[in-house]
């Protein structure tokens, strides 16, 4: 092999070990850290206590992202998309849905189950009608 092929060649090691950088300390008393490997790329943060609140993992099928927080928020002046395979929502307590306008679901077919009773409250309750 030429030196001048040599020398644009990646370094073996990289390939196939895994680096991690120190971490580096934010402001905030957070750290981030950056971690490669053959697989993936992570980017974590840890808040000062050490504990984990937001990781990206750059893998070959695109990035993933974890966020753990006391409390997360999103606030969009005009539209929040969200589009996926499947979408699963849990909450341990109350979970509402609020609108100023109407809220419309659509689906091929539509399940309603509780282990207790279902109430519906509106000035019309329409059934089979479009």
């Amino acid at each position: 092999m030429t030196e001048t092929a040599k020398a644009t060649m990646p370094d073996e090691s990289v390939l196939t070990s895994t680096q991690d950088t120190p971490p580096q300390a934010l402001r905030s008393g957070r750290s981030i850290t950056l971690r490669t490997d053959e697989q993936q790329d992570t980017v974590e943060i840890r808040s000062p206590q050490g504990d984990v609140e937001l990781t990206i993992v750059l893998t070959d099928a695109g990035p993933v992202v974890s966020l753990k927080g006391a409390k997360l928020e999103m606030e969009a002046v005009d539209t929040l998309s969200m589009s996926c395979r499947r979408l699963d929502v849990k909450s341990k307590e109350r979970a509402t849905i609020y609108s100023d306008e109407d809220i419309v679901l659509a689906s091929r077919e539509t399940k309603l189950r509780s282990s207790d009773d279902i109430t519906l409250n509106g000035a019309h309750i329409r059934m089979n009608s479009p």
